[in-house]
């Protein structure tokens, strides 16, 4: 099949059984072909377990739903950017465009993460007194020494940053 179309497959078996995105073909073509797993799509209680969504947020950013030309994978590929609009994925530029917007003036290499050194060039660039060093452990939540979309938005709202920028922006 197309590659939109196992791309849609693959994505909907791992928002709905909750594993990590397979690359492989036939892993979907094993996961749908189980008679569990109607049920399984039947049960679904709209949410996105967080193995599945990265898979998830880089499908929608990807393919549009007119993207995929089989009547059946549309269908699923339209359900799934409904899912990702409604934040059961976490953050996306459409559900927060705001912050989208200032993450993605920092992310000076465009990679969808922000190290240490675009922390640093930022926080300059504001005048802030506050370092880097300081702020990264408090965004990354994780610890894997960047700060992707999701920390960034979850983190400035636990710190309380996100109220300063609100009402400064």
């Amino acid at each position: 099949p197309p590659e939109t179309v196992k791309e849609t497959v693959l994505v909907l078996v791992a928002v709905v059984t909750g594993v990590k995105k397979s690359d492989e073909w036939i892993n979907g073509v094993k996961a749908i072909s189980d008679p569990g797993f109607v049920k399984l799509i039947q049960e679904h209680d709209g949410t996105v377990p967080s193995k599945a969504a990265p898979a998830l947020k880089k499908y929608v950013a990807t393919y549009k739903v007119e993207d995929v030309k089989s009547k059946s994978a549309a269908f699923i590929a339209e359900w799934l950017h409904e899912l990702a609009g409604s934040g059961a994925a976490g953050p996306t530029k459409d559900t927060n465009p705001r912050e989208w917007a200032v993450f993605e003036q920092i992310d000076l290499n465009g990679n969808g993460s922000l190290d240490m050194d675009e922390v640093k060039f930022a926080l300059e660039k504001l005048g802030e007194e506050t370092t880097a060093d300081k702020l990264l452990p408090q965004l990354d939540l994780n610890g894997d020494g960047v700060i992707t979309f999701d920390e960034f938005v979850t983190g400035f709202a636990k710190s309380g940053l996100g109220k300063v920028t609100a009402e400064s922006g």
